[in-house]
């Protein structure tokens, strides 16, 4: 939808992606989409204004879902299910992706809170937890 005049267009086409998360200032999305060949989903980004599509992720047998933007749009918090090894809240950034928290209860989503604190949530979790340092 555009701010502008509310018109819809379509970013990403027809296929088995969702839970999109705009980022604060509004020019990206990020969002989970199924990887048919492998049958797990992957994150993915591409601008609010229309463009090339970019794969954050890559990791078979890791379902990877629930995204967010930080307030700064340069971090993003997701959570993992479907492996055994993996389960947990993940924040990517640069490029690599860190889990800083381990649950294998995690089956949703993920926000940020405010720039002071970093706080995860996600249905089915056994607990909610504020961060007040990123990585540690």
């Amino acid at each position: 939808m555009t701010a502008a005049n509310g018109a819809k267009r379509t970013l990403v086409g027809s296929g088995y992606n969702h839970m999109p998360a705009i980022s604060r200032d509004g020019t990206q999305v990020v969002y989970s989409a199924l990887d048919l060949d492998r049958g797990d989903f992957d994150l993915y980004t591409i601008p609010t204004a229309g463009g090339t599509i970019r794969r954050l992720t890559n990791t078979a047998g890791r379902n990877e879902w629930g995204a967010s933007f930080d307030e700064s749009g340069t971090k993003i918090s997701y959570s993992v299910g479907g492996a055994a090894d993996a389960p947990g809240i993940y924040v990517y950034f640069n490029g690599v992706s860190t889990r800083i928290v381990t649950d294998s209860s995690v089956t949703s989503g993920t926000y940020w809170a405010s720039s002071i604190g970093r706080s995860y949530s996600a249905a089915g979790m056994l607990r909610l937890a504020r961060y007040t340092e990123l990585g540690k």
